[in-house]
């Protein structure tokens, strides 16, 4: 099962609300939950409402970790694996993900060590990818270990 992780903005109206009398970064008051949805169905497994700024990664592991836990305990079986963009790129995510023994896919910035790396990959490595336009997409694997010191 793969588990989408991700973060939405909701804007709410009324100013006594709690945790909405500040505007979120966006400059809309509202909250600012966590989601994490089973990627094959679209199904939201846990969601968890926060303060409209909070930083996109505000408790994500430790909401990772009580998401796991209940989808075992619903009976999922196998492999997990999640995935989630660029704002949950952190050292508490990737080691919550390990110590589960959940295999992640967190999409990271462009770093020049990140593009060292990857310039790196032989180009017999590269495999195109189906893509709505031609020639415009290529993968290719290589071994990186994230806040691994």
């Amino acid at each position: 099962m793969t588990i989408d992780l991700d973060s939405t903005n909701c804007e709410t109206y009324g100013l006594d609300k709690e945790d909405v009398r500040r505007h979120s970064y966006q400059g809309q008051r509202g909250y600012h939950p966590l989601l994490a949805v089973a990627a094959s169905t679209g199904d939201v497994l846990m969601a968890r409402l926060r303060q409209g700024r909070a930083n996109t990664a505000r408790g994500a592991a430790n909401f990772l970790r009580e998401t796991v836990s209940q989808v075992r305990y619903a009976g999922a079986k196998g492999q997990l694996t999640l995935r989630a963009d660029s704002g949950f790129y952190n050292h508490a995510v990737a080691a919550a993900c390990r110590k589960m023994k959940v295999r992640y896919s967190i999409t990271i910035r462009q770093s020049e060590s990140l593009r060292n790396l990857i310039e790196a990959i032989p180009e017999e490595d590269w495999t195109p990818i189906p893509y709505w336009m031609e020639d415009a997409a290529d993968g290719a694997e290589t071994a990186y270990i994230p806040f691994e010191t």
